[in-house]
């Protein structure tokens, strides 16, 4: 369900970012996540889990589209490629999400008492945090099609975070339930799993940072497949039976700079839409 809402709204993500910019997108997307976010925990019945999931997913997808492109806006006018340190973030924002849920469960808070408290905490980040977004040029609010055919570079790089994010998402979806169901490991083993992933992301991304300042977003996409046979070497080094949580760190090698890179590669590429430049003054 939460995979359907998200591919419903990812559909008009886009024609809505340029009909009424993506300040106006993110602030609605981020503001609709937190509410729905207890919404599945809260729900008495299996029909309306899956109405919940679904608008969990949507809005979580509406706000992924709007927020890169705020990000596209940022590193325009910062003059450095920052799009991977973004990404590098919310890697770090997962970890951080995992460690207090773990600690939360382990004190015993009910669920629903720590989703509702969850909710409100991310709702006051949120709104502390939207009067700092940066505002759209009336060019960037004109209405578009919601479908467009894409040029050939942009359909490459569509391809490419298709699988860089096919990656990622199984990864960060099923790890955890792979070492806990299939090799049998203990919980803390599979958290520690999911932990390696995430660090083993934010690293590649904040590094990507770097290899862009070098050799631009193609350079870096490039880069990037030069990790995962290293991450494999690495892991088949060992001289015992290695632990379970490095494939999982490993793997991560594989998708950590495809997405970031493929948004910031995208802003150059012909037939997309130039970001307007970013106003001096903040709101």
């Amino acid at each position: 369900s939460m995979a359907a809402g998200s591919v419903l709204a990812l559909t008009l993500a886009g024609w809505l970012v340029g009909r009424i910019g993506s300040r106006a997108t993110t602030s609605m997307a981020a503001i609709a996540l937190c509410l729905t976010l207890p919404l599945p925990i809260l729900s008495p019945a299996i029909p309306l889990l899956a109405l919940s999931l679904v608008l969990v997913g949507a809005s979580n997808a509406m706000l992924d589209v709007a927020m890169n492109a705020q990000a596209v806006l940022v590193e325009r006018e910062y003059g450095r490629p920052i799009m991977s340190s973004f990404h590098g973030l919310f890697s770090l924002g997962g970890l951080a999400g995992a460690a207090l849920a773990g600690l939360a469960i382990g004190l015993g808070v009910p669920p629903a008492y720590h989703v509702v408290v969850s909710a409100v905490v991310a709702l006051l980040a949120v709104g502390r945090a939207l009067r700092w977004l940066v505002p759209s040029d009336a060019a960037d609010a004109s209405a578009t099609p919601v479908f467009a055919r894409p040029s050939g570079v942009l359909f490459g790089l569509g391809v490419l975070a298709f699988f860089g994010l096919l990656a990622e998402g199984a990864m960060a979806d099923w790890s955890a339930v792979y070492l806990r169901d299939t090799l049998e490991t203990t919980p803390a083993v599979a958290a520690a799993g999911f932990a390696a992933f995430s660090l083993a992301m934010a690293a590649g991304r904040f590094a990507a940072t770097a290899w862009s300042a070098c050799s631009g977003p193609a350079g870096c996409s490039a880069h990037r497949g030069r990790w995962p046979p290293a991450g494999s070497a690495a892991r088949s080094s060992w001289a015992r039976r290695p632990p379970p949580w490095s494939g999982v760190g490993s793997s991560a090698s594989a998708s950590r700079t495809s997405s970031p890179c493929s948004s910031a590669r995208r802003d150059t590429c012909a037939g997309s839409r130039p970001a307007p430049r970013l106003p001096r003054s903040r709101p």
